[in-house]
């Protein structure tokens, strides 16, 4: 009787280990599931971070009708745009303000002929010199704008700053990207003095 015994309080524990194993790795699956949904949501969630705030889409939608961009607009004063905006020899300079408004100028505003620039290798404000059809951009007009990204970088103070000039159409966000990440596919580097070559803050 002894070793019956023995053998049911073997079998016995033999089926509580495979109940445990078994238990074990459906609660190792559901915790890969959470972690899986966990992160999508977060995916989803630094989606949203980049999203444009709506207020600043219905400034540009008011501006692209004002400027004859929709149809039946009639063309209103560029100032009334959500970014900072210079003039300099018939070329307008567009400066983002914050990291969505940099997102909402270089994805959603600018075009591909655009120049994009932005101060090298630290955060600031994206620029963009608005191309004009049969014109090439020139280059004082390219330097007061690198001034520009510069000025409203981290570099502020520096003597001199490196930055990237290159055609919008070179410029991507990545999937995932924080609000105002890009990426740069093909560049050249400009060294300037940070500053407001049109005056003010």
């Amino acid at each position: 009787f002894q070793g019956l015994e023995l053998q049911r309080t073997a079998e016995n524990l033999y089926r509580k280990a495979k109940n445990q194993q078994r238990e074990e790795t459906e609660l190792r699956a559901r915790i890969e599931r959470r972690e899986t949904d966990a992160f999508f949501a977060l995916e989803r969630l630094e989606e949203l971070d980049t999203l444009p705030a709506l207020a600043e889409l219905r400034q540009l939608r008011t501006w692209r009708k004002q400027h004859g961009l929709d149809p039946a607009t009639v063309e209103k004063p560029a100032n009334e745009l959500p970014f900072k905006t210079f003039e300099d020899r018939g070329f307008t300079i567009l400066v983002g303000r914050n990291a969505q408004n940099n997102d909402l100028l270089t994805q959603r505003y600018a075009h591909k002929d655009d120049l994009w620039l932005h101060a090298k290798d630290v955060s600031g404000s994206h620029v963009v010199i608005r191309h004009r059809a049969g014109h090439t951009i020139p280059e004082p007009v390219v330097e007061h704008a690198a001034q520009l990204a510069a000025w409203y970088s981290r570099r502020q103070h520096d003597s001199l700053c490196p930055v990237t000039v290159t055609p919008k159409k070179f410029v991507r966000k990545p999937k995932g990207a924080l609000p105002g990440q890009v990426l740069v596919e093909r560049e050249r580097v400009v060294l300037v003095v940070p500053g407001n070559p049109f005056g003010g803050e």
